[in-house]
């Protein structure tokens, strides 16, 4: 009796190698950037920044291995689609990688300590004892969008960051980034962390928050939205005064 031959899928290990490695790197930076990057600590980038380069290099050493095989031994037009997720996975890399960068810089100018040339310093009372009150630091509250917190944080952040003498603009964009939430935040996120950007991104968000009419509008319904009196409770307290009208004890003479 003869046995049938069954013939299997031929097998590609280093294609499978290669889509492993570049589907990891992929999903590894959505994560990164689906998270706002202002949210991560100096630490924690150098530690994101080391494992994107691994990925990286993963990707490249599969990627090399891939092209030295003959054509045919992989599936048909594979290379050429290899080509095109390598070349996609490189722009991905290169957009993560200068966002650390970038964020890295600036975290660490703005923790730069200042040199004793740009400290001022402190004057003294002629013939009068020294007296020094430590105050708590001053800060702003992050802001979400509402209206009615808009003229604190305005008024609060122009204070404590723009009128900062020591910080450059884009280190008050970064605070600026840092203070902003939900819809005020996707405004200010629209704008790279530059010098020249600052001024924009400031005016963006003050914008539609210093619109008089939007003011009013919101003022309105808010007094809108309060809650009715009941007509029992304006009854109760009517019924209350002709009551005490009527007593002599209660009467003012």
């Amino acid at each position: 009796m003869e046995h049938q031959v069954t013939k299997c899928k031929p097998h590609y290990p280093c294609a499978q190698i290669f889509d492993k490695t570049n589907d990891g790197l992929m999903r590894y930076c959505a994560r990164f950037n689906s998270s706002p990057i202002e949210e991560f600590s100096e630490n924690l980038l150098k530690i994101k920044n080391n494992s994107l380069d691994d990925w990286y290099k993963q990707v490249q050493d599969a990627y090399d291995v891939l092209f030295q095989k003959d054509k045919e031994d992989l599936p048909a037009n594979f290379l050429a689609l290899a080509e095109g997720k390598y070349q996609f996975s490189i722009d991905t890399y290169e957009n993560t990688k200068a966002k650390i960068v970038q964020q890295l810089k600036l975290i660490s100018a703005v923790n730069q300590p200042m040199s004793s040339s740009q400290i001022e310093p402190r004057p003294k009372i002629v013939e009068q004892p020294e007296i020094y009150l430590q105050l708590p630091p001053c800060d702003t509250e992050t802001f979400y969008g509402g209206y009615d917190e808009w003229p604190s944080f305005r008024d609060m952040f122009t204070a404590v960051y723009i009128n900062h003498p020591l910080l450059s603009p884009a280190q008050k964009l970064y605070h600026l980034r840092y203070k902003t939430r939900g819809q005020a935040g996707d405004i200010v996120k629209r704008f790279a962390l530059t010098n020249d950007n600052f001024q924009l991104a400031w005016d963006a968000l003050h914008s539609p928050y210093e619109n008089k009419r939007q003011l009013v509008d919101n003022q309105v319904t808010t007094l809108l939205n309060l809650p009715k009196v009941r007509k029992e409770t304006s009854e109760e307290f009517i019924n209350a005064l002709n009551t005490s009208s009527r007593n002599p004890l209660l009467c003012i003479k």
